[in-house]
């Protein structure tokens, strides 16, 4: 279940909060929302309307994903929406399954799994700016009890996994993922998923072939294109800020070697 506040006019006005506790109102260009004991109870029941101080409303509505993926603070590149689907398509990442994400980014992927998996998801970044802004957008937005951050060195005899075919899947985002390939072979379960993202052809091609010679096969690399339309009486057309290319997702398969 996503966790916070949508507070939405229009497509065009919509606030993402996380919690009321300490603030005592919420300003939007409609108004201000003053914080008091009624509003306190409405946002316990979703669907409901609020009133600003200029007379215009807001309805209270359960954030989606993709709202909370949109808004979360960034110190880097992260992990879209559509990217975090087509992970879960083609891999066989389950409830039951351990996950190692290498390059925490801003958190988003973590913070998406943990709401749908009863194992710990491993989370490691090397930048602890990263690190510390990913921790506190899956508090407030995701199940921190089911993720684990590591600050760690860039340096291979420096991480601290030791458990050989442990995995079930691995994610990696970094534009030369095979600079872990030791480390992916060692604590990948045969059988296992590999996804790795990079920003262009040309470190797609290099990877695979690197990882193909070290027991991956059932190769996939999607390029995915998302343009939303903007639907109105008269006049519909695709919608100004549409997300086109953002990076290239493969997939593969670990075999016995």
């Amino acid at each position: 279940m996503s966790k916070g506040y949508l507070l939405y006019n229009s497509v065009e006005s919509k606030i993402l909060i996380s919690d009321i506790t300490n603030l005592d109102s919420i300003i939007t260009h409609k108004g201000k929302i003053l914080i008091n004991n009624d509003l306190t109870n409405n946002l316990r029941d979703y669907g409901q309307k609020v009133f600003t101080t200029k007379g215009k409303f807001y309805y209270i509505l359960k954030p989606t994903y993709k709202d909370i993926i949109l808004k979360i603070n960034r110190t880097t590149n992260t992990i879209n929406s559509k990217d975090i689907a087509h992970i879960l398509v083609n891999t066989s990442i389950n409830k039951n399954s351990k996950v190692l994400e290498i390059g925490t980014g801003s958190g988003a992927f973590s913070l998406f799994l943990s709401h749908f998996i009863n194992k710990a998801i491993l989370s490691i970044d090397i930048n602890f700016k990263n690190l510390k802004n990913s921790v506190s957008n899956i508090k407030k937005y995701g199940d921190i009890d089911y993720v684990l951050t590591l600050l760690i060195e860039n340096k291979l005899n420096k991480l601290p996994i030791k458990s050989k075919n442990y995995f079930d899947a691995i994610i990696i985002d970094l534009p030369e993922p095979y600079i872990y390939l030791d480390l992916i072979v060692s604590v990948l379960k045969d059988g296992g998923d590999l996804v790795f993202l990079v920003p262009n052809i040309e470190q797609v091609k290099q990877s695979r072939e690197i990882f193909a010679k070290s027991g991956f096969v059932y190769f996939r690399t999607y390029e995915l294109i998302e343009r939303e339309w903007l639907i109105r009486e008269v006049g519909s057309r695709p919608y100004e800020k549409y997300l086109n290319h953002s990076i290239f997702l493969t997939f593969a398969k670990k075999i016995k070697n």
